[in-house]
């Protein structure tokens, strides 16, 4: 028997896993469907593009700034990790310049079928390190 916790992790992992799969194959409509429209997006304030970032226009427009520092056609998934309304990606991107590998973990919650937040967490930042500083 699935509890109601089993199936609200299972229910916002699979958004995620569609939300990621949306944007790795380039399917922009798939992808923003899979967001709400007061999606909250915070990114480290050590990066040229960090802070709290409002509703998916913003969104979008952190992408264009995200594109100068990491090659977003690279990105792949390793794996995620369901908790109720809390999804954990793991994933890697190559840096614009050196073509290093940046490691990142993303936290997603779900809320009423849509990811509603996103906190970006950097492990590895490889070449966009060197990128941020100059």
């Amino acid at each position: 028997m699935v509890s109601s916790g089993q199936a609200q992790a299972e229910a916002s992992r699979e958004l995620v896993q569609t939300m990621y799969d949306a944007a790795i194959d380039g399917e922009t409509e798939r992808f923003i469907a899979c967001l709400a429209d007061d999606l909250v997006v915070i990114e480290p304030s050590y990066l040229p593009y960090g802070g709290v970032h409002r509703g998916i226009d913003s969104f979008l427009a952190l992408f264009a700034e995200v594109g100068e520092y990491l090659d977003l056609g690279t990105l792949q998934l390793s794996g995620l990790v369901a908790d109720g309304e809390e999804v954990v990606a793991f994933l890697s991107v190559r840096s614009v310049k050196d073509r290093s590998e940046v490691q990142i973990a993303e936290r997603s919650i779900v809320r009423d079928g849509k990811i509603v937040e996103m906190k970006v967490m950097f492990h590895e930042l490889g070449g966009l390190l060197a990128d941020i500083r100059r």
